[in-house]
Order: structure tokens, then sequence, then C-alpha cells
């Protein structure tokens, strides 16, 4: 399916917020998570706001009714530099969308969420223990038909996720979005796991 944008410059405002690391995914990762997000018209909630590039590439699929998107992240003072929150938000205001950023620990916040998901980004605790956890609190909701988005689908979170795939038989990975990420060092290699609900749990 052709990815439709919404309005003229809305692949340029994807490709900036990629170029000026507002948006700490690939190029492809990016224009995956827009496309995917547009495929839905239910509720997107993603795990890892960061610097809230990407939160505002959910928004941007569908602008009258950003209000439906949910980013969660866990502010660390001792990693996070100070009025990242508010920064965060301003980035929504600054291009005119109404997404819900949530300062919670995901698994925390999973206690109260009862939302019908279309799309969910696992983008948060880099740790086996953490995408196991956010796969497990979230899933339940992310509707038939609906998408799981896994980035960082490398080394301990590939196994992650492909150990919580093994034990159901209702989730299909459809696709696998390849990039390079450029650094000091050369390029990174990275992955992002296009996953899709294929039966209820």
């Amino acid at each position: 399916m052709q990815t439709v944008y919404m309005f003229m410059n809305t692949a340029d405002r994807i490709e900036e917020l990629v170029a000026t690391k507002a948006a700490y995914i690939s190029r492809e990762e990016a224009h995956a998570l827009f496309k995917y997000a547009q495929l839905t018209s239910s509720n997107l909630l993603e795990i890892g706001t960061r610097r809230g590039g990407s939160t505002v590439i959910l928004g941007l699929s569908d602008p009258d009714r950003s209000s439906r998107v949910y980013s969660i992240d866990h502010y660390e003072p001792a990693h996070d530099p100070p009025g990242r929150f508010q920064r965060n938000k301003d980035l929504m205001n600054d291009n005119g969308l109404k997404c819900n950023i949530v300062w919670e620990n995901s698994v925390k916040y999973a206690e109260q969420w009862n939302k019908t998901l279309g799309l969910l980004f696992i983008d948060g605790d880099h740790t086996y223990d953490g995408v196991t956890k956010d796969l497990l609190n979230y899933t339940p909701y992310v509707e038939v038909g609906g998408f799981i988005l896994i980035h960082d689908y490398i080394a301990e979170l590939k196994d992650a996720a492909n150990n919580f795939l093994k034990t159901r038989g209702n989730y299909t990975i459809i696709d696998l979005v390849k990039s390079h990420h450029r650094r000091q060092s050369g390029f990174l290699k990275r992955r992002m796991a296009i996953v899709q609900k294929t039966a209820p749990d």
C-alpha cells in the first residue's frame, strides 16, 4: 500500500525530524511508523518518547485526531536533561498536535491502561525483561489486525520478541525494516520488526 501524506509538507516534516534527530529513528523506520499508523483508526501507544520526534510522526498520521496518540517515558534525573518533558510538550504544540505524553514507567502505567490499540510501538526499556514485560502488558489491548512495531529488533531485544511470538500463534512478523545509522565508528545496522495480530489472545 502506498503511503498517503495528509498534507503536502508532511513527508518533508518527517525527513526534518529524522535529520535533526528529534526522531531518534532512521528515515526508513520513520516512514514505516507513519505508514502503519495510518492503517488504523484506533489508539496509538508509543513506549519510549525520547526526544518526541517519533511521537510527532504518529500524530501527523492523522493530525485532526492526534489525541489518540499516547507516549510513555520514564524520566530519570541522572540521565535526562532538565526540561525534557516540557520540550517534548512544546514540540507537540509547535506541530499543532494534541498527543498525550505520560511521564511514567511503562510497567506501572500498564496497571491503569484500558484502551484498545491499533498500533503499539515498543522503543523503551532496551533489555530482554523490559521488552518482554511491555509485550505481555500491552499486546492484549491490540485489536485483531493491529500492529506491534518493535524497534532495535536485534540481540536480546530480538530474542525477547521471538520468544514471546513462539508462545502465541496469533502474531505474525509481516515485515522487517532494515536501516543503517551513521556513527563515528561507521554504520550500525538495525532493524524494526512489524508484527500483526491475526486473532484474539
